[in-house]
């Protein structure tokens, strides 16, 4: 399913690998639930539908890295939200904290924990140094949160800074 969604569209032909009843109902779930449209023997999908349509993906091709590779680095961070969501995290996109500035792709928060997390979706490999620096940033960032108004609204007390990011293999 995954290596058929380019610029919106999903061939219809069943892929490799995939069984064609399999495919033929996976294609009919998608369109029952309102996910694109038919053109020129392909299903045109929307943004939003994307994501939809890589969560529906996951547990068939078992690699998350084959699903999050067909998707744009927004849809990359929507994809990871929905991911957090699935596990009983509730999730805030684009947490921005006035003093000192910061800002937080997703806090995935559980309980008393949350998961301030980092969404990196690179087109070519980012060296050692280059991750160390972000991690140190991702790191400084929880501290940031941990002192929040936010982290005291949500009863927020411990924050593990997380980077998920997608490297070109």
């Amino acid at each position: 399913m995954l290596d058929l969604i380019e610029n919106d569209l999903l061939d219809v032909s069943a892929p490799e690998g995939i069984a064609r009843n399999v495919w033929k109902s996976s294609l009919a779930f998608v369109k029952s639930h309102g996910m694109g449209q038919m053109y020129d023997g392909k299903l045109q999908l929307k943004s939003s539908d994307r994501v939809r349509v890589a969560m529906l993906a996951a547990p068939l091709v078992q690699d998350l890295r084959k699903v999050s590779q067909k998707l744009d680095w927004r849809d990359f961070e929507l994809f990871v939200s929905e991911v957090a969501e699935r596990y009983g995290y509730h999730v805030k996109s684009n947490l921005i904290i006035a003093k000192p500035r910061v800002q937080i792709d997703l806090i995935a928060v559980k309980g008393t924990m949350c998961i301030a997390i980092d969404c990196k979706h690179w087109g070519k490999s980012a060296g050692d140094s280059s991750l160390s620096v972000i991690a140190k940033k991702q790191i400084r960032r929880a501290t940031i949160l941990l002192r929040s108004d936010m982290a005291k609204s949500l009863k927020v007390k411990t924050a593990l800074p997380t980077i998920i990011t997608l490297l070109p293999s």
